[in-house]
């Protein structure tokens, strides 16, 4: 009975023992199972790093491509760095070539319009001769006529006045660009303002001065050329001109039209120009080689009546343009007669105070340079045109007064009253007003801009004023 009892003790335990094994080997399964899973995510961890070291490898041979290719760029940056300074030195030289050579020009320039001034004065003191012969024969009909009738020879001497101060004046009219006719013109009103009543003694010796100032004077002929009579003749002169055939829509070396030389005139302007529209259907619009009109030369050189009759008769558009982008109302800003008045005129007409020419300029930048002082003030006191405005090379209307032939230093000395900034510099040769005026002005706007602007002050390649001396 003990031995079955211990048998059976004995059968339990290896049951026990059993369940035990059993449970291990599922445990140890299990732990394999899980391995495994281990593994094969272990696996497929190193088949993406194998791939991962696979596109590293590409990405480095890529880089080491990049990297060679930006050696060959930094070689080829050397290179062109080597050849742009070559070409920086040869457009230096060739920037100071081209600066001398425009010095020159300037004063080929310069040079060429003293010739052309010593010949407009020729002809000037020519067309002088020839009023003062008519004044002289005019004068001794009135003496004829005081010793034969008795009459007062006064009102005839007032009129003759008029008429040679008109047609003296007007010799300077047809080329603005000088002022030589100015000392002609008074000279002449003065012979005849300051003549004595008149007796044949009287008359003798004022025949005898004029003789003396014409015996080396060339006479402007009146009586062949159509332009020219527009300009210094009379209404009759023209009409007995057109009467001779003389073509009326006829065009000079310049390509202007006696219509255009009569807008010039200080002499029955308006007259002649409506004897002229009389034979001629032509487009009153027409343009020299400049690209002027008649408004254009009219409110340069022509009287406040012709800018009057032009635009309320011929040209209606007042902001018409040259080949270079100015208005008429550029040309009052230029002129000596009846600037003023003129500008008004066309301001009131609609014309356009904010436009710029093709080179940018503004009409205070042209009252500067070739206007007066009264047009200068009107612009800024009146229509309010900004002192510093910049216009061609980005030059102020301050730098265009230094190389002005009218008043430049009164000029100067009001745009500094008004707020003008007077060291701005140009975008060319970053030349400021004193590097100009050494160039092109006159002594005492350089005495004036020396003690307003570094005397020292550099442009471009470092030069300073006494260059340009």
């Amino acid at each position: 009975m003990k031995e079955i009892d211990h048998l059976k003790t004995v059968e339990n335990e290896h049951e026990e023992q059993y369940r035990n094994l059993e449970k291990q080997k599922e445990q140890a399964i299990r732990n394999l199972q899980q391995e495994n899973q281990r593994l094969k995510k272990l696996e497929n961890e190193n088949k993406d790093t194998l791939k991962r070291m696979d596109e590293l490898e590409i990405e480095n041979d890529a880089l080491k491509q990049q990297k060679q290719a930006f050696e060959n760029l930094q070689q080829l940056n050397k290179q062109l760095i080597t050849e742009l300074n070559k070409i920086k030195m040869e457009d230096e030289e060739k920037l100071e070539k081209l600066c001398r050579l425009q010095r020159e020009n300037d004063d080929l320039k310069r040079a060429r319009n003293d010739v052309q001034q010593l010949e407009l004065l020729n002809v000037s003191m020519g067309t002088v001769t020839n009023a003062q012969q008519g004044t002289t024969a005019h004068l001794k009909g009135v003496a004829v006529n005081y010793y034969s009738h008795g009459e007062s020879p006064e009102p005839t001497i007032q009129q003759t006045r008029h008429m040679v101060s008109g047609q003296t004046r007007d010799t300077g009219l047809a080329n603005t660009e000088s002022d030589l006719l100015s000392y002609n013109t008074e000279q002449t009103e003065n012979q005849i303002g300051n003549t004595s009543p008149l007796t044949l003694p009287n008359m003798n010796r004022m025949t005898e001065d004029m003789s003396e100032f014409e015996a080396n004077q060339e006479l402007v002929d009146l009586s062949e050329s159509l332009h020219t009579s527009c300009v210094y003749g009379t209404l009759d002169n023209v009409r007995e001109l057109i009467g001779s055939g003389k073509d009326v829509n006829g065009r000079d070396r310049r390509n202007m039209t006696p219509l255009m030389y009569c807008a010039r005139s200080a002499i029955d302007p308006v007259a002649k120009i409506q004897l002229l529209m009389s034979y001629t259907k032509s487009d009153m619009n027409q343009k020299d080689v400049h690209g002027n009109n008649i408004l254009h030369h009219a409110c340069r050189v022509g009287t406040l009546e012709t800018v009057q009759y032009l635009i309320q008769n011929i040209v209606r558009d007042v902001n018409t343009k040259n080949r270079i982008g100015r208005t008429p109302l550029f040309d009052c800003c230029e002129s000596k007669i009846d600037a003023i008045a003129k500008i008004e005129l066309l301001v009131e007409e609609g014309a356009n105070i904010a436009h710029k020419d093709n080179k940018n300029d503004q009409i205070l930048h042209i009252a500067c340079s070739g206007g007066i002082l009264e047009t200068v003030k009107y612009l800024i006191d009146a229509l309010k045109i900004d002192v510093n405005t910049t216009g061609f090379k980005n030059r102020t209307p301050f730098m265009n007064c230094v190389s002005s032939k009218a008043s430049p230093l009164d000029k100067m000395k009001f745009l500094v009253s008004k707020g003008a900034v007077t060291g701005a510099i140009d975008h060319t040769h970053c030349n400021n007003a004193l590097h100009r005026a050494s160039s092109f002005g006159t002594a005492e706007v350089v005495d004036y801009l020396k003690d307003i602007i570094d005397v020292n002050s550099k442009s471009y390649r470092d030069r300073t004023p006494i260059f340009y001396c």
